[in-house]
C-alpha cells in the first residue's frame, strides 16, 4: 500500500501473524520433539541467522523466548530491539564496554563486552539446540546471573552427551562444539 504523501508519511507498522508459542513455552512443555524436529528448527534458524548476517545485522539477543513457534511448526526469529548494524561502524545504541543480551543465552565474549561478531549469534544458537535437545536450559533453572557468567567464563556446560545419553554422538558432538 503506497502512502497518499510520502511527504507527510511518518508512521510504519508491523504486522505478523499471531503466535501462541515460543521455543522457550515448547522446551518447559511435556511435549515430545524428535530429534528431527529439532534438527529442523535449528537448521531454520541457522537459515535465518546466515540472512542477517548476509546484511550485516548480528541478532545479539538469540534466545527461547525470541523464537516464536507457528501453527505448523516454523520457528519465527523475532525481538531484533538490540540488534547491531555492522555497515554502521561503531556508531549505533551500544557503548563500549557495555554487554547487552540476556546473560544465559549470549557468548563468553558478549558477556565481556568485547567486540561482537556473527559467532555470537550462532553460540546462542547451540544453547537453543541445547535446550531443545536437553528439555532444560543450559545453565539450570533459577541460576542467578553472576553464577550463569561464572560457570560460562569457566566453561561449566555440562556435555549433552550426560544430559540425553541417548542422542546420537553426532548431534551432540555438533551442538556442543557450536
Amino acid at each position: 500500500i503506497e502512502p497518499r504523501n510520502l511527504d507527510s508519511f511518518d508512521t510504519i507498522y508491523i504486522v505478523l501473524s499471531l503466535s501462541e508459542s515460543d521455543l522457550k513455552k515448547v522446551i518447559k512443555s511435556a511435549i515430545y520433539l524428535e530429534n528431527k524436529h529439532i534438527s529442523t528448527v535449528v537448521y531454520n534458524l541457522l537459515c535465518g541467522l546466515k540472512y542477517l548476517h548476509s546484511a550485516n545485522i548480528l541478532h545479539r539477543d538469540l534466545k527461547p523466548a525470541n523464537v516464536k513457534v507457528r501453527e505448523d511448526g516454523a520457528p519465527v526469529l523475532l525481538d531484533l530491539g538490540i540488534a547491531k548494524d555492522l555497515s554502521k561502524g561503531s556508531q549505533g545504541h551500544t557503548r563500549t564496554s557495555t554487554s547487552m543480551g540476556t546473560s544465559a543465552w549470549m557468548a563468553p565474549e558478549q558477556a565481556d563486552a568485547k567486540s561482537v561478531t556473527s559467532a555470537a549469534d550462532v553460540y546462542a544458537l547451540g544453547l537453543v539446540a541445547y535446550a531443545l535437545l536437553s528439555g532444560r536450559m543450559p545453565w539450570g533453572e533459577g541460576e542467578s546471573e553472576l553464577r550463569i557468567l561464572m560457570n560460562k567464563g569457566m566453561g561449566k556446560l555440562e556435555p549433552l552427551s550426560a544430559v540425553k545419553a541417548q542422542l546420537p554422538s553426532s548431534l551432540s558432538n555438533a551442538v556442543m562444539a557450536g
